[in-house]
Order: structure tokens, then sequence, then C-alpha cells
């Protein structure tokens, strides 16, 4: 019997970083977002 690939290991990986990455670009994007409707509020 041959031994299984373990590409399901590198998969879980790049979804971990996925999610990593998707987190970062949404906190910049609030970040963004905020201080724009804080420049419109002090205007």
């Amino acid at each position: 019997m041959r031994t299984q690939p373990r590409t399901q290991q590198g998969t879980e990986t790049f979804q971990g970083v996925d999610m990593n990455f998707m987190e970062t670009i949404t906190i910049v994007v609030t970040s963004i977002l905020a201080s724009g409707m804080i420049t419109v509020l002090w205007s």
C-alpha cells in the first residue's frame, strides 16, 4: 500500500494564512472608513 499524499495539511496551512490576511484587510478597510467618517464629522 502506498501512503497518502499530504496535500491536505498544506491546504489547511494556506487557509490559515488566508484567514489572517482577510482579518488584516478587514481591519485596514475599517480603519480607512472610520478615519473618513471622523473627517466628515469634524468638518
